[in-house]
């Protein structure tokens, strides 16, 4: 359980970060002189995991869109949560279904 509470606590501070903290926090968190081509293999890593964790971030989103709507908001409705115009909040629901439908799995 304790676990579970790190990794809350991990997510809200990155959360928080600017971007600029974020990559003093990046450098600093390297062990290779920026000099050197293991640092960039290091930077190489740290922006495949993000990239990993922002597409499942995104599917996420998606998928509470799509709950919204079957709960009973409209597309428009559920997208304006999140500052989405119609067209595009339409798009993500109708993307939601189609990975619902065919079992997608994000991880």
């Amino acid at each position: 359980m304790s676990e579970d509470i790190d990794y809350v606590d991990a997510i809200d501070i990155i959360l928080e970060l600017d971007n600029d903290t974020y990559a003093t926090a990046v450098e600093a968190n390297s062990m290779w002189h920026t000099d050197t081509p293991a640092y960039l293999r290091y930077l190489d890593r740290v922006a495949y995991k993000c990239e990993q964790q922002l597409r499942v971030a995104r599917y996420m989103r998606r998928q509470a869109l799509l709950d919204l709507t079957l709960r009973g908001f409209s597309k428009t409705e559920a997208g304006r949560y999140i500052a989405l115009k119609r067209t595009r909040s339409h798009e993500l629901v109708e993307q939601a279904k189609e990975e619902r439908l065919q079992k997608v799995d994000p991880f």
